[in-house]
């Protein structure tokens, strides 16, 4: 599995603003978003309203799923950033600073979701600020605690940041959620990983379902009560692929996308200006080239997506558009 994001800009100028045209675009866009925590500061004066503008990469931020309080607020993360980037650059870069050591997953399926409890071992060898990057973006955070405090993190585009100030050795426990795409019978998730060496992820299915990893079946689990645990080695990994399901065979091969989608939309006389940023998740096989389509009445200005080569469009029935993404290597 491959998780790409591209968003498009573009640019609608109708004769007059109807609640239908503003209904068409919800239609199109029944997805959601994965989601950035953030504070908002709002002013507001009698007669004035006040325009905040929010950069499109931190678009999700408006969709916030991480759990209220656990988070830094911007103020308080862009404080101990400045600090933990002037320590960075006070120390040669080939000095350690705040490593991971080791990481153990524990997860189970509840409800619509995966609830994973994750122990991440680290050690800090200088004194002062210091982050580390968590680069897991499709993960929500439920709680978040260091020795049964609150742990310092923040969230940007990246990632999860975590702060840090005293040497040593500490962990920090996180209870991360991940959703559950349904598929008939069968049931997908699929979330990174945070990168390390030594990392062991066990998971609990009830007895009677089989667990496919990245496409295999997995074998030999432990079997306590009315439960399967499988404990998988995932040092190294940076991705995980689990698929949940009744059926008994050697190997999962089948071809599957999703998309969702978080669109932006503004109102200025005259014309209809929206940003949709779309996540494709894609199961089974590489690809290096998708397909859309949009309303022929929009005008597309600009898109942009990582290892994008070009994309063109062209005009199909029923006032639709086509574009087409292709890529300079398959994910």
């Amino acid at each position: 599995m491959f998780i790409h994001q591209f968003f498009a800009i573009l640019l609608q100028k109708p004769k007059r603003l109807t609640f239908y045209s503003v209904m068409i675009l919800s239609v199109l866009f029944l997805f959601s978003a994965n989601a950035i925590q953030a504070e908002e500061k709002r002013t507001e004066a009698e007669g004035y309203e006040n325009r905040v503008f929010v950069p499109f990469s931190e678009l999700d931020s408006i969709f916030g799923s991480d759990e209220k309080g656990i988070l830094l607020s911007i103020d308080k993360f862009e404080e101990l950033e400045k600090k933990a980037r002037k320590n960075r650059k006070a120390v040669p870069a080939s000095v350690k600073k705040l490593n991971i050591t080791g990481i153990q997953y524990q997860a189970e399926i509840q409800n619509e979701t995966i609830v994973i409890s994750t122990e991440i071992q680290l050690q800090q060898y200088q004194e002062g600020w210091q982050s580390v990057l968590l680069p897991i973006k499709d993960l929500f955070v439920e709680e978040a605690l260091q020795e049964k405090s609150p742990a310092l993190l923040g969230r940007t585009g990246k990632g999860l940041h975590l702060f840090h100030q005293h040497s040593g050795e500490f962990s920090i426990n996180l209870k991360l959620i991940a959703p559950l795409t349904s598929l008939g019978s069968d049931q997908l998730a699929s979330f990174q990983l945070i990168p390390s060496s030594n990392a062991s992820f066990q998971f609990r299915i009830p007895v009677g379902k089989f667990l496919y990893i990245d496409g295999l079946k997995s074998s030999s689990p432990e079997i306590k009560e009315k439960e399967k645990i499988f404990t998988i080695e995932t040092g190294g990994k940076d991705q995980l692929e689990l698929r949940i399901t009744d059926k008994k065979v050697d190997q999962v091969s089948d071809a599957l996308l999703f998309a969702s989608t978080g669109v932006n939309v503004s109102l200025n006389p005259g014309e209809l200006n929206w940003n949709a940023k779309t996540t494709v998740q894609i199961f089974g096989q590489q690809i290096d080239q998708l397909n859309f389509t949009i309303p022929a009445s929009l005008e597309i200005t600009e898109i942009n997506s990582h290892g994008l080569e070009s994309w063109n469009l062209t005009e199909l029935e029923d006032d639709r558009l086509q574009i087409e993404l292709k890529y300079r290597q398959a994910f």
